[in-house]
């Protein structure tokens, strides 16, 4: 209690000393607590906030990624069957309907693209020439021109554009008056036919042009018919004049009917005046050939 007393205890001057000297001190305060207040802000607020440079990095090239598919189907080799492709006829029928274009020049481009593809496909494959095969559709129109899409069947029952018979497509071991088509490749097989599933789809089809055009080419073929024949157009003529014969009537020209020999005359014709045209119709159709 007695220091506390001796504190507040002093002379008039000592007030008045007091008085003075307060106001100064308080105003030291003041400044000195506005100072620390300026730093503080601007040491935890900058002005400008300064942000790290980022490295852009380029963007990434996909350079190991597949090039897209197009609507081009590779063209078969001869160890290797094309992929199916048997929709394309519906779109052309859609497209066009089905129509007899007396000569190839005359067919819409497409379906002319579409058609010579898969011939060149089945000549790869069977190794027989395109002309020849060609050669037989005109004759079987009896020089009417082409029908890629043909679906009618003859008086014999005779289908496609190759109006090939079912005992033939079946296999005559199975029957020698038929008049369904056989769709089972393991069946014709049986059969000993020249049915064929060539366009991959698990059917051997009469009506598919691709089924087709490879049920001509063994046929031709196994009368000698083969890509061999082209170094020699003299010897090529006597073979496809008797192969001819064969596959309209089943004889050899000789014994062939004046029918028979009318229809090989037919085809022989169209033969010669574009056999050696095929490699400009192929360079400008035919994708890959």
């Amino acid at each position: 209690m007695s220091s506390v007393r001796k504190q507040t205890s002093g002379t008039w001057s000592d007030y008045l000393l007091l008085l003075v000297l307060a106001p100064i001190a308080s105003m030291v305060l003041l400044l000195a607590g506005s100072g620390q207040s300026t730093q503080a802000t601007a040491i935890g607020s900058p002005s400008v906030v300064t942000q790290p440079k980022q490295t852009v990095m380029p963007a990434p090239t996909n350079a190991t990624s597949p090039t897209p598919a197009t609507n081009a189907t590779p063209v078969a080799t001869n160890s290797q069957k094309p992929t199916v492709d048997s929709e394309n006829a519906a779109y052309f029928l859609a497209k066009y309907g089905e129509h007899i274009y007396p000569t190839l020049q005359s067919m819409p481009a497409d379906m002319l693209t579409w058609y010579l593809t898969w011939i060149h496909r089945v000549s790869l494959y069977y190794g027989v020439p395109e002309e020849d095969i060609l050669t037989v559709h005109y004759a079987e129109l009896m020089g009417g021109g082409f029908n890629p899409l043909e679906t009618r069947r003859s008086k014999a029952h005779a289908g496609g554009p190759g109006q090939i018979i079912p005992q033939t497509w079946n296999g005559w071991s199975c029957g020698s008056y038929q008049t369904v088509f056989m769709t089972d490749p393991a069946s014709i097989a049986k059969c000993g036919g020249i049915g064929t599933d060539f366009d991959g789809n698990g059917i051997a089809d009469i009506d598919s042009l691709p089924d087709n055009l490879a049920a001509t080419a063994k046929h031709i073929k196994r009368d000698g018919i083969t890509t061999a024949l082209r170094t020699d157009n003299a010897r090529h003529e006597v073979v496809l004049t008797d192969a001819l014969a064969l596959y309209n009537s089943g004889t050899t020209y000789w014994q062939a009917s004046a029918l028979t020999r009318t229809y090989v005359g037919i085809g022989l014709k169209w033969w010669r005046a574009n056999r050696d045209l095929m490699s400009a119709y192929l360079s400008a159709y035919v994708a890959n050939q």
